[in-house]
C-alpha cells in the first residue's frame, strides 16, 4: 500500500495509538545515566553488534568500540566501525537503529559525515531530564516496559516507566557452591534437598509477590538440551539429593584445581594434568557425607593412572559414586581424599599441610601446656579426632588405617617444623625412640 494514501494513513495513525507492553529489556534507572558522556556507540550493547560482528568485526575490536573508557576517542571508535556499518546497517537491527536515529534525532542516516554530529546529539537529548519520558511514552506509546534484574540487584523500579522481572536462574538450576550458599542467604534456609529448594523457591517468590513482581525470567534454554523428559518428583528429587548439591558445593575444588595445576607448571617447568576426583575416588552412601570405598578407589585409581608419567593435581572434598556421580565426603573431606588416594597406591606416606604444627595431646589454645606430639598411633589418632580435636577427622584416618599407610601432618606457614607423623604403632613407636 502507498504510503501517502488515505488509507494507509489512517492505517497508521491506527496502529501508532495503541498502548504497547515492552516485554523485555535491559534499561538502566535514568538517574544513573547522568554524569558521562554519550554517543551512538552507546546503541552498540545488544543485538546490532551481533551484524558488526557477522560483517568481519572481531570481538576484540567490538569490545573496544562498545566500552566507554577504553581510553580511544569518538573518531577512533568510528574508524573501527565504519569499515563493517555499511553491511550491518541493511540487516533488521540496522535498519531499525537507523529509523530510531531519525526519529528521535533528526539524522536520516549514519556514515562518516554524521556521525560526530548524530553523537552531539544523543549527548544533549541524553542529558536532559524526562528523557525516558520522550522516547517510552511520547514516541513509542509503550505502557510499561518489563525490564530484567540481575540476582543482588534491587526489584524497585519506575513505576510510572516499567515492570521489574527478576531473573532466578540460581534457583531453578543451580550449579555452584556459590549459588547454593547466595540461595540459602536469600531464603534464610538450609538447601541440601529437592524440597528444600522447592521451599526456598516459594519463599522468594512470594516475597517478589508482596513488592508487586508479577512475573520472573529464568535463561534455562541456555544451559540444557532441548530434550524435554517426563520424571516424576521421586526421580528428580533421587537426582538433586544425590547429584546437584553435590556438583554444586565440588565446584570450587573443581575450579581451583586448573589454577593450582598452573602455578606448579609455572615454577616445575613441566606438564601437570588435572584429573577430577570422580575419576579416581569411590564412594558411598548419603551425598553430603559419603563413606569412603578403598577397595574400588583402588581399582578405578590404578586404572586410570596407568601410563601416567608426570605430576597430578586431584581436587578434593568430593569422590565419585560406582556410576561416577559427585558425592561429598563430608567434614574433613579434603584430608579424606587425600588418605584415600594414597592408601589406594600403597604410597610410602600421605602429608597433610594444615596451619598448625600437628596434633596435640589437648587443645593449645585453651592449654598453654599442651605438648606436639610427634607420633601418634591410628588408634590414638582416631580417639583425638572422636573427642574433637579438629587437626584430622576420623573418617581421614580409617583408608590410611586399613592400608597402613602414614600420615605427616605438617605446617604450611613453618615448614621447618617437623610435624607429627600419624601410622602403625610399631612405626610411630620407631620415631617417638627417635
Amino acid at each position: 500500500m502507498p504510503s501517502d494514501t488515505p488509507a494507509f494513513q489512517a492505517l497508521h495513525e491506527a496502529i501508532a495509538a495503541i498502548p504497547l507492553i515492552d516485554t523485555h529489556e535491559h534499561i538502566k534507572p535514568e538517574a544513573t545515566l547522568a554524569g558521562r558522556t554519550w554517543s551512538l556507540f552507546d546503541f552498540l550493547e545488544h543485538y546490532v553488534s551481533s551484524d558488526l560482528v557477522s560483517a568481519g568485526m572481531s570481538r576484540e575490536a567490538l569490545e573496544k568500540l562498545r566500552q566507554p573508557d577504553n581510553g580511544l576517542s569518538l573518531e577512533e571508535r568510528w574508524n573501527l566501525m565504519a569499515p563493517y556499518w555499511p553491511f550491518a546497517k541493511t540487516t533488521g537491527y540496522g535498519r531499525a537503529m537507523t529509523a530510531y536515529m531519525r526519529d528521535l534525532f533528526g539524522i536520516d542516516d549514519i556514515n562518516e559525515t554524521t556521525w560526530a554530529e548524530l553523537s552531539r546529539r544523543i549527548n544533549d537529548a541524553r542529558s536532559r531530564p524526562g528523557w525516558y519520558r520522550t522516547v517510552l511514552k511520547d514516541k513509542a506509546n509503550i505502557d510499561c516496559s518489563l525490564v530484567i534484574t540481575w540476582p543482588g540487584e534491587p526489584v524497585a523500579v519506575d513505576r510510572a516507566f516499567f515492570r521489574a522481572v527478576p531473573i532466578l536462574d540460581h534457583y531453578a538450576i543451580p550449579g555452584t557452591r556459590a549459588e547454593l550458599e547466595q540461595l540459602e542467604k536469600e531464603a534464610a534456609c538450609s538447601i541440601q534437598t529437592l524440597d528444600q529448594l522447592l521451599t526456598a523457591q516459594e519463599t522468594m517468590l512470594d516475597a517478589f509477590t508482596r513488592q508487586g513482581i508479577a512475573a520472573v525470567k529464568i535463561f534455562l534454554a541456555y544451559r540444557r538440551t532441548l530434550r524435554f523428559d517426563r520424571v516424576s518428583k521421586t526421580e528428580a528429587a533421587r537426582v538433586f539429593d544425590t547429584e546437584v548439591v553435590a556438583r554444586a558445593l565440588a565446584a570450587g575444588e573443581r575450579l581451583s584445581a586448573p589454577l593450582f595445576a598452573a602455578t606448579l607448571e609455572a615454577v616445575a617447568g613441566r606438564p601437570v594434568e588435572v584429573i577430577d576426583a570422580t575419576e579416581l575416588l569411590v564412594a558411598a552412601g548419603s551425598p553430603e557425607e559419603a563413606a569412603p570405598q578403598l577397595e574400588a578407589t583402588r581399582q578405578r585409581s590404578r586404572l586410570r593412572l596407568a601410563g601416567c608419567l608426570g605430576p597430578v593435581v586431584v581436587p578434593g572434598f568430593y569422590a565419585g559414586a560406582g556410576d561416577g556421580a559427585p558425592l561429598l565426603l563430608g567434614r574433613g573431606g579434603s584430608d579424606t581424599s587425600a588418605t584415600l588416594l594414597g592408601a589406594a597406591l600403597a604410597a610410602d606416606r600421605v602429608e597433610i599441610w594444615t596451619d598448625v604444627d600437628g596434633a596435640y595431646d589437648r587443645d593449645p589454645r585453651r592449654f598453654p601446656e599442651a605438648r606436639l606430639c610427634p607420633a601418634l598411633d591410628f588408634a590414638a589418632a582416631e580417639a583425638l579426632a572422636r573427642s574433637g580435636a579438629k587437626v584430622l577427622h576420623a573418617q581421614a584416618i580409617a583408608p590410611a588405617r586399613a592400608a597402613g599407610t602414614p600420615i605427616h601432618l605438617r605446617n604450611t606457614f613453618r615448614p621447618e617444623a617437623p610435624g607429627t607423623v600419624v601410622g602403625p604403632r610399631e612405626a610411630v613407636a620407631v620415631r617417638k625412640a627417635a
